[in-house]
């Protein structure tokens, strides 16, 4: 059959010829007019036959569909040269074919990458952080400064913030909050499971009575113990910060949410199931890092909300250094 296309032989190669074959099921009228398509489209464009019949079959092998989106990719390469054809076809569909925005998109990533505390970082990674910020190039180079990690950077930036309880989600933020804290410091979920231990207390002429904590350990103790409750409480969406205020042992306080948001058996269970699916392997980091990973934005005042943010703010405080 080859032979019989040896007119395209003129300006295709056997490789082509023969994979447009397979692919036309050895139809050879069906391959001629792919092959047709392919000269014809290379004839008005720079790229070469396997980009061009790849973007055929992307587009049903509509010819002038091809054309179309071949030109966006030749144009946007001529701003955005740094970045393959691959890539640039990937962020067109994702900003649904529109030149423009793909072309915005690109240049805030160069952006970001521009500054000297973004530039170790992939494009992939600063894309992500970008999108984390709602496409703010500011937010998304300042959350970048404070990282400062020596792994991967496949494993960057999955904890920026403290996970947040979602309706539905128990589960699912039940697994992200005790890796956060893990991360953080794996102390801090150990105290999550066993409970407080202060202020320890006796009875004194017959009455129950708290007793100071004096000694460095148990101050360090305490130290965690806030901290790790506190982080909890981050983790609580506004709405729901009154019903846990009152509850100052962690362990008591991660029971409690589960009580009201934990569902069903057939709840947990899906959910458990669907975080796994995406779940990210997160490698140790170092302590000081994390805590600037995770503490990067003090909580703010907003009007009618005082009750709300002087929680806020004495929980981000705590969780960051809590000094008895």
């Amino acid at each position: 059959m080859i032979v019989g296309l040896a007119v395209c032989k003129n300006y295709l190669n056997d490789d082509i010829i023969y994979t447009t074959l397979k692919d036309c099921n050895l139809d050879q009228n069906e391959t001629c007019r792919r092959l047709k398509m392919i000269r014809d489209v290379r004839e008005v464009s720079k790229f070469s036959v396997d980009e061009v019949y790849t973007m055929l079959k992307e587009c049903n092998m509509d010819q002038t569909e091809t054309c179309r989106r071949l030109k966006m990719i030749h144009d946007i390469r001529e701003v955005a040269s740094e970045y393959s054809i691959v890539y640039l076809y990937t962020m067109l569909k994702e900003c649904n074919m529109d030149q423009n925005e793909t072309c915005r998109r690109l240049k805030m990533i160069h952006d970001v990458r521009d500054h000297e505390v973004a530039s170790k970082y992939s494009v992939d990674d600063v894309y992500t952080m970008l999108k984390e910020c709602n496409m703010d190039p500011s937010e998304a180079t300042q959350r970048l400064s404070y990282i400062d990690m020596d792994q991967d950077s496949a494993h960057m930036v999955v904890a920026y913030k403290v996970p947040m309880l979602k309706p539905g989600e128990y589960e699912i933020w039940r697994m992200r909050i005790e890796q956060y804290i893990q991360m953080i410091d794996y102390a801090l979920w150990e105290v999550i499971e066993n409970g407080a231990t202060l202020p320890k207390t006796k009875v004194v002429e017959g009455v129950m009575t708290e007793m100071p904590i004096t000694s460095a350990e148990d101050k360090a103790q305490r130290r965690l113990e806030v901290k790790a409750r506190s982080t909890l409480m981050m983790g609580i969406p506004n709405e729901h910060q009154l019903k846990f205020n009152s509850i100052k042992d962690a362990k008591k306080l991660l029971e409690a949410v589960e009580k009201r948001f934990g569902g069903n058996a057939a709840t947990k269970k899906t959910q458990r199931n669907q975080w796994e699916k995406n779940l990210f392997l997160l490698k140790d980091m170092d302590q000081d890092s994390a805590h600037m990973v995770v503490a990067y934005k003090v909580p703010m005042l907003k009007p009618g909300e005082y009750e709300i943010w002087r929680m806020r703010i004495e929980q981000y405080i705590q969780m960051i250094d809590y000094a008895q």
